[in-house]
């Protein structure tokens, strides 16, 4: 492909764009083409256009003919009402690049946020099983500075060693629940991320999966003051994407939380799901929360819809995009389907019914 600079003062196309006019080119009494392109045909008639917006130009879009005078006045209108679609649309196309580049920055934004987040849960979860060990730690060393006291003393008794072994082993085990809890928490966390950062497609016990995103917001739903139970039976098995998943479990969590409960403490979600037939899960998210008034309901889906500081029941705060990605993720990747009910002062209740077997 040939570039051509807007400032060539022999190329018809660049004057079209610098100077906004159409031109008409016949050429069939000239031996020459200045925008012949080598190894194409030598064409008598070329008709160049500007595709405008307004005052903008966009481009410029040509039209060539093997013949002389090829292109009357009403081929040239026609050519008119074509150029003026093409710049609507290419415009429209710029637009939409455009807003998907945000959205692109937004969502990452958000990722970013929910790391940290997930760094934060991380964090405050294993500070209670490592702080414990800590204790346990001191306290098991204070123990052995005294029985070594008593042993540069000479008054070591039999019931002293006895009792530090007692103690000792109850250390022991209580370092080994610990230690395991930590570790147990690491590995959810790491699946979760593994999950999330990859979304990639395996098997996976859906209970398993919620227990997992549940654990990474713990800790805000504790420091909010609310409780959040789950109703799943084990051994529901799907073969889909876990770590997408779990990302719209958070984001449903964070909106209860968030615009659900306000500034109020002792809120409750109810996590369920069952089977449906062979091939369906049905999971039911809801909490007992303000609701949603009847007006902001229908659009609770769409992109940036977020009422900054709005009254209760009429969402506010983030930057509308939680519940948008959730639906993208649901309808798209997980193949299901997602639906919100909800009473203003009743709570709000989401429906997602997916495939267990995702076809993408």
């Amino acid at each position: 492909m040939r570039e051509i600079s807007l400032d060539d003062p022999h190329a018809d196309s660049a004057r079209c764009a610098r100077e906004k006019i159409e031109i008409l080119r016949d050429w069939s009494h000239s031996d020459t083409y200045p925008n012949h392109v080598a190894g194409s045909l030598v064409t008598q008639t070329s008709l160049f256009v500007p595709l405008m917006l307004g005052e903008r130009v966009l481009g410029v879009m040509s039209v060539q003919s093997l013949l002389p005078n090829a292109f009357g006045e009403h081929e040239r209108l026609v050519f008119r009402t074509l150029c003026a679609f093409g710049a609507i649309a290419f415009d429209n196309a710029l637009t939409y690049r455009q807003l998907q580049q945000a959205q692109q920055r937004l969502v990452a934004q958000e990722k970013l946020a929910a790391l940290g987040g997930l760094v934060a849960g991380v964090a405050h979860e294993l500070n209670t099983p490592i702080g414990n060990c800590l204790i346990v730690t001191s306290a098991l060393q204070d123990k052995a500075y005294q029985l070594e006291q008593k042993i540069q003393q000479g008054n070591l008794q039999r019931i002293d060693l006895q009792q530090f072994l007692q103690d000792t082993e109850q250390a022991g085990e209580m370092l080994l629940r610990g230690l395991g809890s930590a570790a147990g928490l690491v590995a959810s966390f790491k699946q979760v991320a593994v999950d999330r950062a990859s979304a990639l497609k395996r098997r996976f016990d859906l209970l398993q999966t919620c227990s997992e995103t549940v654990a990474t917001v713990m800790n805000q739903i504790r420091l909010a003051g609310h409780q959040i139970e789950l109703q799943i039976a084990s051994q529901i098995w799907m073969d889909s994407y876990p770590g997408p998943l779990g990302q719209v479990i958070a984001h449903l969590i964070h909106n209860a939380i968030v615009h659900g409960f306000g500034e109020r403490s002792g809120g409750h979600i109810l996590l369920q799901a069952h089977l449906v037939g062979e091939d369906h899960v049905k999971l039911i998210f809801s909490d007992d929360g303000a609701g949603i008034a009847p007006h902001v309901l229908p659009h609770v889906f769409e992109p940036f819809f977020s009422t900054l500081n709005a009254p209760a029941g009429q969402m506010g705060g983030g930057c509308g995009l939680g519940l948008s990605i959730s639906l993208n993720i649901v309808t798209s990747l997980l193949g299901g389907t997602i639906s919100v009910q909800s009473t203003l002062g009743s709570g709000t209740v989401l429906t997602l019914m997916l495939p267990r077997v995702s076809s993408n």
